[in-house]
């Protein structure tokens, strides 16, 4: 092979080598792009999710909250009921009490 021609196949060598360097380094700078845009895409997707889940839990709360309340003012309801009915028999169960320990005599006293 003459020495122009080896020259030749040397340049062209380099230059295949040169090509491959930067097609390498391209390469790198493209994956590391994608991999910033992967994980830049996944903390979007994380902090969606995540507001999603704040909401969720947010109005899980006022249903509890809102079922509370309602348990909450039914049991007053049904205690204040209660204490009704047990103060209206409380006079008759002191009347028959008295009736029992004094034999049905009259006191003289209301009861």
């Amino acid at each position: 092979m003459p020495f122009h021609e080896i020259e030749l196949v040397k340049r062209a060598e380099e230059e295949a080598f040169a090509r491959i360097a930067r097609a390498r380094e391209e390469a790198g700078v493209r994956l590391e792009r994608g991999r910033e845009r992967a994980a830049a895409s996944a903390a979007a997707e994380r902090r969606h999710a995540e507001a999603e889940a704040a909401a969720l839990v947010a109005a899980a709360r006022a249903g509890a909250a809102e079922e509370a309340e309602r348990i909450r003012a039914g049991a007053e309801k049904e205690a204040t009921r209660i204490q009704r009915a047990a103060a209206g028999r409380l006079d008759d169960a002191v009347a028959f009490l008295v009736r029992e320990v004094t034999g049905g005599v009259e006191t003289g006293t209301d009861a």
